[in-house]
């Protein structure tokens, strides 16, 4: 008697995107205070310029030669300038509330 054959049956993926939107902002603010630490003020404002020219250039790249390569950069130049964006303004609020003096209870 011959064998039946199996019936291929496509394995369900698992959605990555769909995590704790909590813990995504929590990584971003990690990533962010750990920039904090290593710059100041002045050096935030050149990274996120940085961030933003790296960032056009890979979005650029992504729309006119369309690879898995080219998206890896996309969404890693996407990253990082949220994290020096998001760096820039923990710094931001921290020198404004040093310029305000501690606030009253």
């Amino acid at each position: 008697m011959a064998r039946k054959r199996q019936q291929y049956r496509p394995r369900r993926r698992l959605v990555r995107d769909a995590a704790d939107p909590r813990q995504s902002q929590r990584a971003l603010d990690d990533a962010a205070r750990a920039l904090l630490t290593r710059h100041d003020v002045a050096g935030l404002q050149a990274l996120v310029q940085q961030s933003l020219e790296t960032y056009r250039l890979a979005d650029e790249e992504a729309q006119n030669q369309p690879s898995p390569y080219a998206l890896n950069r996309y969404r890693s130049a996407a990253q990082a300038l949220a994290e020096a964006e998001r760096a820039l303004a923990l710094a931001n609020g921290a020198t404004d509330r040093a310029r305000k003096g501690p606030e009253a209870p």
